[in-house]
Protein backbone atom coordinates (compact mmCIF):
# COMPACT_ATOMS: atom_id res chain seq x y z
CA UNK A 1 0.00 0.00 0.00
CA UNK A 2 2.70 2.41 0.60
CA UNK A 3 4.46 1.85 -2.72
CA UNK A 4 1.13 2.16 -4.28
CA UNK A 5 0.27 5.80 -2.08
CA UNK A 6 4.12 6.69 -3.53
CA UNK A 7 3.54 6.20 -7.39
CA UNK A 8 -0.34 7.80 -6.73
CA UNK A 9 1.33 11.06 -4.82
CA UNK A 10 4.19 10.95 -8.01
CA UNK A 11 1.50 11.60 -10.81
CA UNK A 12 -0.19 13.92 -8.92
CA UNK A 13 3.32 16.17 -8.23
CA UNK A 14 4.12 15.44 -12.10
CA UNK A 15 0.92 16.36 -13.10
CA UNK A 16 0.54 19.42 -11.69
CA UNK A 17 4.30 20.47 -12.29
CA UNK A 18 4.62 23.32 -14.11
CA UNK A 19 6.91 22.85 -17.34
CA UNK A 20 10.24 24.71 -17.03
CA UNK A 21 10.39 25.11 -20.91
CA UNK A 22 6.34 25.17 -22.66
CA UNK A 23 6.44 24.02 -26.03
CA UNK A 24 3.71 25.32 -28.33
CA UNK A 25 0.97 22.62 -28.62
CA UNK A 26 0.85 21.80 -33.08
CA UNK A 27 -2.27 20.37 -34.00
CA UNK A 28 -2.10 18.17 -37.24
CA UNK A 29 -5.06 17.17 -39.41
CA UNK A 30 -5.58 13.41 -39.95
CA UNK A 31 -6.26 11.03 -43.22
CA UNK A 32 -9.20 8.73 -42.93
CA UNK A 33 -11.17 6.19 -43.67
CA UNK A 34 -14.64 4.21 -42.69
CA UNK A 35 -12.31 2.74 -39.40
CA UNK A 36 -9.47 4.69 -38.77
CA UNK A 37 -7.75 7.99 -38.61
CA UNK A 38 -4.15 8.09 -40.38
CA UNK A 39 -1.35 10.12 -40.37
CA UNK A 40 2.23 10.01 -41.20
CA UNK A 41 4.73 9.60 -38.51
CA UNK A 42 6.84 12.22 -40.31
CA UNK A 43 4.70 15.22 -39.34
CA UNK A 44 4.81 14.02 -35.85
CA UNK A 45 8.78 13.82 -35.67
CA UNK A 46 9.49 16.97 -37.35
CA UNK A 47 6.99 19.14 -35.66
CA UNK A 48 8.73 18.02 -32.30
CA UNK A 49 12.05 18.22 -33.42
CA UNK A 50 11.03 21.55 -34.45
CA UNK A 51 10.48 22.65 -31.21
CA UNK A 52 6.35 21.95 -30.74
CA UNK A 53 4.74 19.45 -28.91
CA UNK A 54 2.84 17.56 -31.80
CA UNK A 55 -1.43 16.83 -30.93
CA UNK A 56 -3.24 14.47 -34.02
CA UNK A 57 -6.37 16.19 -34.55
CA UNK A 58 -9.36 13.69 -34.96
CA UNK A 59 -11.12 13.92 -37.92
CA UNK A 60 -14.96 14.49 -37.59
CA UNK A 61 -17.58 17.45 -39.00
CA UNK A 62 -18.80 18.69 -35.45
CA UNK A 63 -17.78 22.13 -35.11
CA UNK A 64 -18.34 22.45 -31.66
CA UNK A 65 -15.64 19.43 -30.68
CA UNK A 66 -13.15 20.86 -33.47
CA UNK A 67 -13.53 24.28 -32.05
CA UNK A 68 -12.97 23.13 -28.79
CA UNK A 69 -9.24 21.25 -29.67
CA UNK A 70 -8.34 24.53 -31.56
CA UNK A 71 -8.88 26.73 -28.52
CA UNK A 72 -6.04 24.77 -27.00
CA UNK A 73 -3.61 24.76 -29.58
CA UNK A 74 -1.25 27.21 -31.15
CA UNK A 75 -0.40 26.21 -34.63
CA UNK A 76 -2.48 23.70 -37.12
CA UNK A 77 -0.34 21.98 -39.81
CA UNK A 78 -3.05 20.14 -42.87
CA UNK A 79 -1.65 17.31 -43.97
CA UNK A 80 -1.23 15.57 -47.37
CA UNK A 81 -3.58 13.47 -48.96
CA UNK A 82 -6.49 12.61 -51.48
CA UNK A 83 -7.42 15.18 -54.31
CA UNK A 84 -9.90 17.58 -53.21
CA UNK A 85 -12.85 17.81 -54.82
CA UNK A 86 -13.25 20.28 -57.92
CA UNK A 87 -16.77 21.13 -56.97
CA UNK A 88 -15.62 23.04 -54.31
CA UNK A 89 -13.89 25.14 -56.74
CA UNK A 90 -16.14 25.22 -59.20
CA UNK A 91 -14.94 22.83 -61.67
CA UNK A 92 -16.49 19.37 -62.83
CA UNK A 93 -14.36 16.43 -62.16
CA UNK A 94 -11.38 15.37 -64.93
CA UNK A 95 -10.71 12.20 -65.96
CA UNK A 96 -7.40 11.47 -64.61
CA UNK A 97 -8.78 12.77 -60.81
CA UNK A 98 -7.44 10.86 -58.07
CA UNK A 99 -9.50 9.37 -55.16
CA UNK A 100 -12.23 12.08 -53.45
CA UNK A 101 -12.62 11.90 -49.91
CA UNK A 102 -15.83 13.68 -49.03
CA UNK A 103 -15.80 13.23 -45.23
CA UNK A 104 -12.18 14.35 -45.39
CA UNK A 105 -12.93 17.15 -47.63
CA UNK A 106 -16.07 18.42 -44.96
CA UNK A 107 -13.31 18.00 -41.64
CA UNK A 108 -10.59 19.80 -43.52
CA UNK A 109 -12.35 22.66 -44.65
CA UNK A 110 -14.14 23.20 -41.07
CA UNK A 111 -10.77 23.16 -39.84
CA UNK A 112 -8.64 25.27 -42.04
CA UNK A 113 -11.62 28.07 -41.92
CA UNK A 114 -12.08 28.06 -37.93
CA UNK A 115 -8.40 28.38 -37.70
CA UNK A 116 -7.97 31.04 -40.12
CA UNK A 117 -10.94 32.80 -38.04
CA UNK A 118 -9.19 32.23 -34.76
CA UNK A 119 -6.15 33.70 -36.37
CA UNK A 120 -4.02 30.41 -35.65
CA UNK A 121 -0.65 29.89 -37.39
CA UNK A 122 -1.59 27.89 -40.02
CA UNK A 123 0.88 25.51 -42.37
CA UNK A 124 -1.05 23.40 -45.42
CA UNK A 125 1.59 20.63 -46.81
CA UNK A 126 0.49 19.01 -50.23
CA UNK A 127 -3.21 18.24 -49.69
CA UNK A 128 -2.92 20.43 -47.41
CA UNK A 129 -1.58 24.09 -49.46
CA UNK A 130 -3.98 22.47 -52.25
CA UNK A 131 -7.24 23.00 -48.83
CA UNK A 132 -6.01 25.96 -48.40
CA UNK A 133 -5.88 27.75 -51.87
CA UNK A 134 -9.28 26.23 -53.01
CA UNK A 135 -11.00 27.22 -49.43
CA UNK A 136 -9.71 31.20 -50.22
CA UNK A 137 -11.22 30.94 -53.71
CA UNK A 138 -8.12 29.23 -55.96
CA UNK A 139 -8.29 26.76 -58.21
CA UNK A 140 -6.42 23.16 -59.01
CA UNK A 141 -4.85 21.53 -61.72
CA UNK A 142 -6.97 18.49 -61.29
CA UNK A 143 -4.11 16.64 -63.16
CA UNK A 144 -0.92 18.05 -64.29
CA UNK A 145 0.59 15.58 -67.34
CA UNK A 146 -3.13 15.47 -68.94
CA UNK A 147 -3.31 19.50 -68.20
CA UNK A 148 -0.20 21.11 -67.97
CA UNK A 149 1.93 18.85 -69.97
CA UNK A 150 4.68 21.77 -69.97
CA UNK A 151 5.25 20.92 -66.20
CA UNK A 152 7.51 17.70 -67.28
CA UNK A 153 8.89 17.15 -64.56
CA UNK A 154 8.34 13.88 -62.76
CA UNK A 155 6.17 14.66 -59.69
CA UNK A 156 4.81 11.74 -58.89
CA UNK A 157 7.23 8.90 -59.04
CA UNK A 158 6.75 5.12 -59.17
CA UNK A 159 8.30 3.67 -56.18
CA UNK A 160 10.61 5.31 -53.97
CA UNK A 161 8.83 8.95 -53.93
CA UNK A 162 10.36 10.36 -50.70
CA UNK A 163 13.74 10.85 -52.31
CA UNK A 164 14.68 14.23 -53.78
CA UNK A 165 13.33 15.05 -57.32
CA UNK A 166 13.66 18.21 -58.98
CA UNK A 167 14.77 22.08 -57.25
CA UNK A 168 12.48 24.43 -56.36
CA UNK A 169 13.64 28.59 -55.84
CA UNK A 170 11.52 30.78 -53.83
CA UNK A 171 11.15 34.38 -54.51
CA UNK A 172 13.93 35.87 -52.78
CA UNK A 173 11.56 38.41 -50.32
CA UNK A 174 8.85 35.58 -49.58
CA UNK A 175 8.11 34.58 -46.12
CA UNK A 176 8.94 30.92 -46.87
CA UNK A 177 12.60 31.90 -48.20
CA UNK A 178 13.75 33.26 -44.72
CA UNK A 179 11.69 30.01 -42.53
CA UNK A 180 13.55 27.55 -44.97
CA UNK A 181 16.83 30.27 -44.62
CA UNK A 182 17.34 29.19 -48.32
CA UNK A 183 15.56 30.58 -51.82
CA UNK A 184 16.58 27.22 -53.56
CA UNK A 185 15.82 23.58 -52.22
CA UNK A 186 16.28 20.18 -53.86
CA UNK A 187 13.10 18.32 -53.26
CA UNK A 188 11.36 15.63 -52.76
CA UNK A 189 7.50 15.17 -55.29
CA UNK A 190 4.58 13.01 -55.00
CA UNK A 191 2.01 14.53 -56.29
CA UNK A 192 -0.48 14.87 -59.68
CA UNK A 193 -2.40 18.00 -58.57
CA UNK A 194 -0.92 21.07 -57.96
CA UNK A 195 -2.44 25.32 -57.73
CA UNK A 196 -3.54 27.14 -60.83
CA UNK A 197 -4.96 30.04 -59.97
CA UNK A 198 -3.83 32.02 -56.69
CA UNK A 199 -6.80 32.48 -54.26
CA UNK A 200 -7.22 36.02 -53.39
CA UNK A 201 -5.24 37.26 -50.55
CA UNK A 202 -2.51 35.34 -51.39
CA UNK A 203 0.29 34.43 -54.01
CA UNK A 204 2.67 31.95 -55.77
CA UNK A 205 6.41 32.24 -53.80
CA UNK A 206 7.86 28.89 -55.23
CA UNK A 207 8.12 27.30 -58.61
CA UNK A 208 10.11 23.94 -59.72
CA UNK A 209 12.30 24.66 -62.51
CA UNK A 210 9.59 23.42 -65.18
CA UNK A 211 7.23 25.97 -63.73
CA UNK A 212 4.73 23.86 -60.88
CA UNK A 213 3.31 25.69 -58.57
CA UNK A 214 5.06 24.69 -54.84
CA UNK A 215 4.65 27.40 -52.47
CA UNK A 216 1.88 30.11 -51.52
CA UNK A 217 1.75 32.20 -48.59
CA UNK A 218 -0.62 34.97 -47.01
CA UNK A 219 0.12 38.81 -48.49
CA UNK A 220 -2.64 40.05 -46.32
CA UNK A 221 -0.58 39.49 -42.80
CA UNK A 222 -2.34 36.52 -41.97
CA UNK A 223 -0.47 34.07 -40.49
CA UNK A 224 -0.76 31.00 -43.51
CA UNK A 225 1.64 29.22 -45.49
CA UNK A 226 1.85 25.89 -47.76
CA UNK A 227 4.04 23.81 -49.57
CA UNK A 228 3.61 21.61 -52.20
CA UNK A 229 6.54 19.33 -51.34
CA UNK A 230 6.80 17.30 -48.31
CA UNK A 231 9.57 19.00 -45.72
CA UNK A 232 8.95 16.47 -42.76
CA UNK A 233 9.99 13.24 -45.07
CA UNK A 234 12.99 15.55 -46.63
CA UNK A 235 14.01 15.85 -43.14
CA UNK A 236 13.11 12.03 -41.93
CA UNK A 237 15.71 11.14 -44.97
CA UNK A 238 18.34 13.40 -43.53
CA UNK A 239 17.86 16.56 -44.99
CA UNK A 240 18.60 19.08 -41.65
CA UNK A 241 17.60 22.30 -43.78
CA UNK A 242 13.90 20.77 -44.59
CA UNK A 243 13.56 20.85 -40.59
CA UNK A 244 13.66 24.94 -40.85
CA UNK A 245 10.47 25.37 -41.59
CA UNK A 246 9.06 23.49 -38.79
CA UNK A 247 11.39 25.54 -36.17
CA UNK A 248 9.91 28.97 -38.05
CA UNK A 249 6.47 27.37 -37.71
CA UNK A 250 6.75 26.41 -34.08
CA UNK A 251 8.23 30.34 -33.85
CA UNK A 252 4.75 31.56 -35.39
CA UNK A 253 3.09 29.47 -33.19
CA UNK A 254 4.89 30.58 -30.10
CA UNK A 255 4.29 34.20 -30.99
CA UNK A 256 0.51 33.40 -31.23
CA UNK A 257 0.43 31.12 -27.62
CA UNK A 258 2.13 34.35 -26.57
CA UNK A 259 -0.63 36.89 -27.72
CA UNK A 260 -3.45 34.07 -26.52
CA UNK A 261 -2.15 33.79 -22.63
CA UNK A 262 -1.98 37.43 -22.86
CA UNK A 263 -5.62 38.73 -23.18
Amino acid sequence: MKKLFYLLTLVLVVACAKPTTERPLIGISCGADEYHATLHLAYVNAVYKGGGTPVLIPPMTDSVALLNILQNLDGVIMSGGEDVAPAYYGEEPHEKLGYVNDFRDTYDLILARMAHDMGIPMLGICRGVQLINVLFGGTLVQDIPAQRPEWNLIHRPQGEDDQPMHDVSFETDSQLAKMFGTTELNTNSRHHQAVKDVAPGFRLVAKASDGTSEAIESIEGKPIWGTQFHPELMFEAGDDTALNIFKAFVEKANEYRKTKCAR
